[in-house]
């Protein structure tokens, strides 16, 4: 993860993405956890916009989402194996 100029940059699996910096708390939160649902992040996003990060995340394949039988619902994971 780079922060250049008012974009953050995740560098994994061969491309990159970039995001707003506003979300730099958020993004910072889901790659530190083990997991995480969109209610537990830190960081100014509204539920919508948490919600907006974590679909995007899941969509480049950085983030996974965890399997049902975990027992807090509706949790994501990144995905280790990943340089970011």
């Amino acid at each position: 993860m780079s922060v250049d100029s008012d974009r953050i940059r995740l560098r994994f699996g061969g491309k990159i993405v970039s995001i707003p910096d506003s979300a730099a708390a958020e993004v910072s939160h889901l790659l530190e956890s083990e997991k995480s649902a969109a209610n537990q992040l830190p960081g100014d996003l509204d539920e919508q916009g948490r919600v907006v990060l974590i679909r995007r995340l899941v969509r480049e394949g950085l983030l996974t989402i965890c399997p049902p039988s975990d027992p807090a619902p509706d949790t994501v994971a990144p995905l280790r194996d990943s340089n970011h």
